[in-house]
């Protein structure tokens, strides 16, 4: 009687396994997608992640990653105006002490304009010191916490069973 029992089910445990993992591999299709498309991106592609198709475990996490990317997106914009705005403050002393040399040259300097020279080099030399700072305190949030690498699909597979 147990041999009996026990042909039938070494023949359908191989087709059962197939089976799950046809099943299992079907299901993480759509997770191999998404992590292929995020593999041929460039660095500087924040675009969101189509998640479409996406089992309902995993849509969250992509999700939330698509909200990551907006973010990044959002601060390195920020960042681009505080260049441009930083280039447009340093231009207006850079261009007031460069006409006061020229107007210098060949003549000796007054007292009073001496003083406005040294008057926009310290505006200068403030700017710079505003903007070092505020690199460094951009520098400090940046460096919140250390980022681990996960294996997505094999946290997907996991979840999943």
């Amino acid at each position: 009687l147990a041999l009996r029992t026990a042909g039938p089910i070494a023949l359908l445990a191989p087709l059962l396994a197939l089976a799950v993992w046809w099943a299992v591999s079907g299901s993480l299709a759509p997770v191999e997608r998404v992590r292929r498309q995020l593999a041929k991106r460039q660095a500087d592609d924040l675009s969101p992640v189509n998640a479409g198709a996406l089992p309902d475990e995993v849509r969250p996490m992509v999700d939330e990653l698509n909200l990551l990317f907006e973010r990044v997106r959002q601060a390195f914009e920020a960042q681009q105006h505080f260049v441009a705005d930083a280039a447009h403050e340093l231009r207006s002393p850079l261009t007031r002490i460069r006409m006061g040399l020229e107007l210098m040259q060949g003549s000796t300097p007054s007292p009073a304009f001496r003083s406005e020279i040294l008057r926009n080099i310290a505006e200068l030399d403030q700017l710079v010191d505003e903007i070092l700072l505020a690199s460094r305190l951009d520098a400090r949030e940046a460096d919140v916490g250390t980022v681990e690498s996960i294996e997505l699909l094999g946290l997907a597979a996991e979840e999943v069973a």
